[in-house]
């Protein structure tokens, strides 16, 4: 329930519910009050409805108590005890820890033989102290009842209000984020894709402004929408700021959701809803990128205000190809198949739009993977460089376009020099993209500039931190270089995403064996391999076939012989450019 009158009116609603519980004590209620921002939203069933952080914190403030508790945050009992007749009411409680690990001071309210005077369970755990949450200024109070069927106040309004922004110097403004996955609340699960797709380009889009330090979705993607532990996960992606969303499509009304969260104390900087027909759905994402950039006092260019603006496409049908494509192409597991599906979503998009340049530059990248990686044809080359061009044709500045030509130098006719042209235009253009570092890193390494690589993998880190790929293969490139503690330092990093990982374990071994010359991690490595592995099986991840504790050649063949690890076809981009350097002095 909402009331936009005075701090008593949700105290003086909260009375009257609990002398009326009285008469039904089989309903175990409990109850809290907060007061903070709050939006009107209309959703796709045309009912108006409130959401925002003032209910999330009302919620939270509720779950700290036990049946029949009437639970205040600090601010609202403050404001309360402006007001004398219910000083004797207020009993503080001191601190609860609530969800993403925050500390809300909380207060209970009883008296006149209402309200619950036990200490809440969570409470009796604790150590009592007072704290006080500092808010800016009030949009709503809330009152949040659970188990009983009342109605939100009901408004027609469209969903256009913002949250207040959260006060901050502009001199300690962190200016990093990442995007967690979207929840999917579309009644068909099927449209999963779709919400993916969404947070996919919010990413692409944040991604092309310079002042942002944005995480790319290749370390996001393991994570859950909404997760109770966010100031650990932000610890993880080495931010500030996350981004949580969700996304409900029903036939052709798409309904977005968007909050910019900072997440050691969970204060809702920005938060914003869309309802629009599908037909309008593009530049949403150029609109939350905007959003969140001003959130965060991020200034954009000129150049960068056009790239955000720009539009990919007007055709609501080809835009649910790309994105229907995207989500293939960018599957973990690296099949053929699923390449071949991307091909042929993103060949119906530009089929409808021919226009549509950042379909026609994913066509390109996508075929020059399946050219590099699995069927190196006179077919998919013309189809990896027509693309690439036709995408520049169109949008001569698109930086997934200057990355797709990359990609077809490198991949297609190992002309490093041109291929580092084109990434270094993408890196312009996408100042935090974590593939673009990622390939210019692989470049520079296969060109023989040691320093420029490892510039290159430690920048990409940086916006991809959780990126097995680029940990594994900088670890392959400082293992060349024979900086053992950091090849070690880096496996490590890999073995954390993949602990079970056979391959990974062995080239860590081998890593620990070169350093200190002991032959038991090997040993070790070896002796947890399944007893059929590698016996003309199909698997992803073979062991080792020569093994020799002398022989710097065996070695070498084994690097060159063994493939990366689970989910990647790109291991003799690694080992190709240090296996000279493991063959001894």
């Amino acid at each position: 329930m909402v009331f936009r009158t005075t701090p008593e009116a949700p105290v003086l609603c909260a009375l009257e519910i609990a002398r009326e519980l009285k008469n039904h004590p089989e309903l175990p209620v409990r109850m809290g009050i907060h007061s903070g921002p709050v939006n009107e939203i209309t959703d796709l069933n045309e009912q108006a409805n409130i959401a925002g952080a003032g209910i999330n914190m009302a919620q939270r403030v509720m779950d700290c108590g036990d049946s029949g508790h009437i639970l205040l945050s600090k601010r609202v009992a403050d404001d309360l005890a402006q007001y004398p007749r219910w000083r004797s009411f207020l009993h503080d409680l001191g601190e609860c820890e609530v969800k993403h690990g925050v500390r809300i001071g909380v207060v209970n309210f009883y008296g006149d033989g209402v309200g619950n005077p036990q200490v809440p369970k969570r409470f009796q755990m604790l150590h009592k102290h007072r704290g006080r949450i500092g808010w800016i200024a009030i949009a709503a109070v809330m009152l949040v009842a659970a188990l009983l069927a009342f109605q939100f106040a009901r408004t027609r309004k469209p969903a256009t209000a913002e949250l207040p922004k959260q006060a901050a110097p502009a001199a300690s403004m962190d200016k990093s984020v990442a995007v967690l996955p979207f929840e999917n609340l579309s009644s068909d699960k099927e449209n999963a894709f779709f919400a993916q797709g969404i947070q996919d380009e919010i990413i692409t889009t944040l991604s092309r402004i310079a002042g942002l330090r944005v995480i790319s979705r290749t370390s996001t993607a393991r994570y859950s929408s909404a997760p109770e532990n966010l100031p650990e996960i932000a610890r993880q992606l080495r931010v500030t700021n996350v981004l949580e969303g969700s996304v409900q499509k029903a036939g052709d009304r798409v309904h977005i959701n968007v909050q910019l969260i900072q997440a050691d104390n969970d204060a809702h900087l920005w938060a914003q809803s869309y309802d629009r027909q599908l037909m309008d759905i593009f530049g949403v994402e150029g609109e939350v990128a905007k959003s969140i950039a001003d959130s965060l006092q991020a200034t954009l260019s000129p150049q960068e205000k056009v790239r955000v603006e720009t539009k990919p496409t007007t055709n609501a049908d080809a835009y649910v190809l790309y994105l229907r494509g995207r989500e293939y192409q960018t599957r973990p597991d690296n099949l053929l198949q699923d390449f071949k599906s991307a091909i042929n979503l993103f060949e119906q998009a530009v089929k409808l739009d021919p226009k549509f340049a950042l379909a026609h530059a994913r066509l390109s990248a996508t075929a020059g993977v399946v050219y590099h990686f699995y069927e190196p044809t006179e077919m998919w080359k013309q189809k990896a460089q027509i693309e690439a061009l036709e995408s520049l044709r169109l949008q001569p500045n698109l930086g997934e376009g200057h990355l797709a030509l990359g990609l077809y130098h490198y991949y297609v006719e190992a002309d490093y020099n041109a291929a580092l042209r084109e990434l270094a235009l993408a890196t312009e253009a996408l100042p935090n993209d974590g593939d673009v570092g990622l390939y210019t890193a692989a470049v520079q390494r296969r060109s023989g500039h040691f320093t420029q690589a490892l510039a290159a993998y430690r920048r990409a880190e940086e916006i991809d931190p959780r990126n097995s790929i680029t940990l594994y293969d900088a670890s392959q490139t400082y293992f060349g270089l024979r900086d053992w503690r950091t090849a070690a330092e880096r496996m490590d990093r890999v073995l954390v995403l993949f602990p079970d990982s056979f391959n990974v374990k062995i080239q860590r071994a081998y890593v620990e064996f070169l350093w200190k010359g002991s032959t038991t991690p090997i040993k070790a490595a070896l002796q947890s391999l399944p007893p059929n592995l590698g016996r003309g099986e199909s698997s992803d991840e073979l062991p080792a076939r020569h093994v020799s504790f002398a022989d710097g050649s065996a070695f070498a063949e084994k690097v060159s012989s063994s493939v990366c690890f689970p989910c990647t076809r790109r291991h003799s981009e690694s080992t190709d450019g240090v296996r000279s350097r493991a063959t001894g002095d």
